[in-house]
């Protein structure tokens, strides 16, 4: 009698290691699965942040450059671009020279 109880509670071992061996081998599956996954959606959320920094970055520059544009063109009406670009100091330098002329 007991080389058959002890025959069954073997068995019954046995089939308990086995189960928790798989039941070990599923978790670590599903752990490396779930690891997976918050590393996809991390990378993710890092491609978005920088769109969305571009998409900010991007119209802030377009609109920074049509103001520059549109204060360039009302001074170049004040101006000639020409004189603009050949001698920007002149118009200042004269300025100066006519008012110590006049103070002196």
């Amino acid at each position: 009698m007991g080389l058959i109880f002890g025959k069954t509670m073997e068995a019954q071992f046995q089939k308990q290691q086995d189960f928790m061996i798989e039941m070990n081998r599923i978790t670590l599956e599903r752990q490396i699965q779930m690891q997976n996954q918050m590393r996809e959606r991390m990378m993710a959320a890092q491609v978005a942040r920088a769109r969305e920094l571009f998409v900010w970055l991007g119209s802030f520059y377009a609109i920074s450059a049509v103001a520059m544009i549109a204060g360039l063109s009302d001074d170049l009406h004040r101006i000639s671009f020409i004189q603009y670009l050949t001698n920007p100091l002149e118009k200042n330098a004269s300025s100066c020279s006519r008012s110590f002329s006049e103070l002196v």
